[in-house]
């Protein structure tokens, strides 16, 4: 199994070109960040344009978008994975965004909530890293029911090794949990992109 994070093209494409022909199985952990940020924002010039939607949307909101990085831990390697994204896509003159929102420690159904509901106000994405199927499959019920474009990028990776292990991943740390909401978004920090 190969388990790569290339945010270059070309090379992403002969990886998947060589892993196939030899049969190894392999993800790029990187193609649920770009994809999502592609979708919202719009490639690089002269790579494609925004929807009338995503114009739209972008004339009417009050507040700048974000990208909401959330994670069940402390968001270290979705905030990697994130910047990394931005970094491919952006112009050299301008950034996609000028901020993305960390949400460490996110074990309950109501912070997700908030966060997709955020989301969906600001035009903003989130990507996300839970452990849990769980938590992870209700943060994508919430974003698909607001249409808020996100990115999972903890589960494919994980259900990649799962398959090649042919061994369920049992015992996952993180999960649900019932809790206060009042408190949630003073954890998450805001950083200058």
């Amino acid at each position: 199994l190969v388990v790569y994070p290339l945010d270059d093209e070309e090379l992403d494409e002969y990886l998947r070109a060589e892993a196939s022909r030899l049969e190894v199985p392999h993800v790029n952990a990187m193609e649920g960040p770009l994809g999502a940020l592609r979708r919202r924002f719009g490639a690089p010039a002269g790579a494609g344009r925004q929807d009338e939607g995503e114009r739209w949307m972008d004339a009417v909101l009050d507040e700048d978008p974000t990208v909401f990085v959330v994670s069940d831990t402390t968001g270290d390697l979705a905030g990697l994975a994130t910047r990394a994204a931005l970094e491919r896509l952006s112009a050299p003159s301008s950034a996609l965004v000028d901020t993305m929102t960390v949400c460490p420690e996110v074990t309950s159904l109501e912070e997700v909530t908030l966060i997709a509901q955020r989301a969906f106000a600001t035009g903003s994405v989130v990507i996300f890293s839970f452990a849990s199927p769980g938590l992870s499959r209700y943060m994508r019920m919430q974003c698909e029911r607001l249409k808020v474009v996100y990115a999972d990028l903890l589960q494919p990776v994980l259900v990649s090794m799962e398959q090649y292990l042919e061994y369920p991943f049992v015992g996952v740390p993180g999960g649900l949990e019932l809790g206060s909401i009042d408190d949630a978004s003073a954890r998450w920090t805001v950083h200058e992109v």
